[in-house]
């Protein structure tokens, strides 16, 4: 039975975000996403322009998802905090900026919807596999810091029906399904392994999201790429 739920995508432009967008439509639910840059994605049933930076923009994108799909029951939202020990000061603080802070004035901007659903789903996706010593020492703060606010957001929440998870992409070509890859080509893409790594992202994305997911809450689910089982 079709859900017609209201979902919101943070970053609507990604391979992966467009396979999940495809999923839950499938569902009945109304997808809409946010996108930066002059082109709206193809596909979701509501594309709004955000920059999630600025909070008149996020205000902006909510009201008008709630105008036209109602309240958001489900976020999910794409968290690239890859950084390297060469970028200036002003540059990393742009990395977490667009990234974690910046769904956590998204996600506080929508809480209400969520909490009245009684079933609202937050879901995060990371993709791992950076290259270099020093962007995977960022990675692992970042990602530790993801968990720290995963962990204390599902134990909030819950007594609001609210449940709060994290679908890691672990792949050697994490950055290439990343949330910011929009602007990658498809010829970097290696297809066989990459087309399988986003439809199981799809599917526990879309399990994740479903009524039925109460009891999952607070867990950090690995997607794992074929490519990794080879020497």
């Amino acid at each position: 039975m079709p859900s017609h739920r209201s979902v919101l995508i943070v970053d609507g432009h990604s391979e992966v975000s467009l396979g999940i967008t495809k999923a839950l439509q499938e569902c009945g639910d109304r997808v809409a996403v946010t996108y930066s840059g002059p082109d709206a994605p193809v596909g979701p049933d509501l594309s709004v322009p955000c920059d999630v930076t600025d909070e008149s923009q996020i205000d902006g994108a909510l009201a008008l998802v709630e105008q036209c799909h109602g309240p958001v029951d489900i976020i999910i939202a794409s968290i690239d905090l890859s950084c390297d020990l060469m970028l200036r000061d002003d540059r990393f603080v742009s990395v977490a900026d667009n990234g974690i802070i910046g769904t956590f004035r998204l996600i506080r901007r929508a809480m209400p919807g969520l909490r009245a659903s009684g079933q609202g789903r937050i879901i995060f996706l990371r993709a791992s596999g950076q290259d270099g010593l020093s962007a995977r020492q960022f990675g692992s703060t970042s990602e530790a810091a993801l968990r720290g606010f995963v962990s204390q957001m599902s134990r909030d929440e819950a007594l609001h029906g609210i449940t709060c998870n994290v679908v890691t992409l672990n792949s050697p070509l994490g950055r290439r399904v990343s949330a910011r890859s929009a602007a990658r080509t498809a010829s970097a893409w290696h297809p066989s392994v990459d087309s399988a790594l986003l439809a199981a992202a799809a599917k526990n994305v879309k399990l994740l999201a479903s009524p039925d997911a109460d009891g999952v809450n607070g867990e950090y689910i690995g997607v794992e790429s074929r490519l990794l089982m080879v020497s």
